[in-house]
């Protein structure tokens, strides 16, 4: 299977993922969605690090634990806007992390050669396309909703930096990722377990909330395998696709139609986020270059 085919797969799976979790709506509040979506992937990682007889102890324990506090403010906001705002709307928020990246990067001068005029133009292009996208005076958004996108986007792209610094250490991708998913999965149950006073409820048993462990298992595989080989720049623009999916879902399943200000917000969240990701692309091809 071409990774470009993995990527995409990935794109259609997150998609699938966020239309679900809107379908669950608040019925089943974010902890227990949370425990659900890491269940099965903290299970099978530790299961193949025994396998395999990878350490569970890490020399870098404080990056994993870093990334994973990221990682569950991610998780976090991007159930609550699945839950609460139309699929696309949910889904283009996760996109944002790009030029996250990048205003990141720039602040801890890591990438100097991208001129404060670009890194503007970039961002306000981004945010502007997040608030066309979130729309807050219509449909029940709320600016709520729009700092709950700017949580999820910053904290994906600290999630991925510190990914990036993770690998360079050279760790085990199984090791990672089970680190992180452990993490959420923990942070899941302990939060579930204090607010509803007891152990009652913790896993839920519906089919609907167990499947959403199931796609998100199949969506890390797909991300893994298709990042890891391939062209990276077919694959970047394989990657945006999660954004149409998730509009095609949200209207098939939902009747949620994209509006025209909407539409402009995705064109210019995906520009935005493309830009940022060019850039900084360039920025590790030539540090690479360097280093060699």
């Amino acid at each position: 299977m071409s990774s470009s085919l993995l990527i995409l797969l990935s794109a259609f799976f997150g998609a699938c993922e966020t239309a679900l979790i809107r379908s669950i709506g608040t019925t089943h509040d974010f902890l227990e969605l949370m425990t659900a979506q890491y269940l099965g992937v903290s299970i099978l990682c530790t299961f193949w690090m025994i396998r395999i007889r990878t350490p569970f102890l890490a020399p870098c324990w404080r990056l994993h634990l870093a990334r994973g506090c990221t990682g569950l403010c991610a998780s976090v906001s991007a159930i609550i806007l699945a839950q609460e705002i139309p699929v696309c709307s949910a889904e283009c928020m996760l996109y944002t992390s790009p030029f996250f990246i990048l205003l990141i990067m720039r602040v801890m001068k890591q990438e100097s050669r991208v001129s404060f005029l670009t890194l503007a133009a970039i961002l306000t292009v981004g945010f502007g396309g997040c608030i066309l996208v979130l729309n807050p005076t219509a449909d029940g958004l709320t600016i709520r909703h729009l700092i709950l996108g700017g949580i999820l986007g910053f904290s994906a792209a600290c999630s991925t930096l510190l990914l990036r610094t993770v690998g360079k250490r050279g760790e085990p991708v199984v090791r990672t990722t089970f680190y992180l998913s452990t993490f959420c999965l923990a942070a899941g149950l302990i939060g579930g377990f204090f607010y509803r006073g007891g152990a009652e409820g913790l896993i839920s048993t519906e089919p609907k909330v167990l499947l959403i462990g199931l796609i998100v298992l199949i969506v890390q595989l797909c991300r893994a395998g298709g990042w890891k080989y391939g062209n990276w720049f077919v694959n970047s623009v394989f990657y945006f696709s999660g954004i149409p999916f998730a509009a095609m879902l949200g209207f098939l399943l939902f009747g949620e139609k994209v509006g025209v200000e909407a539409l402009i917000g995705i064109v210019l969240i995906i520009g935005a986020s493309a830009a940022a990701t060019m850039l900084e692309r360039r920025k590790t091809r030539k540090s690479a270059s360097s280093a060699g």
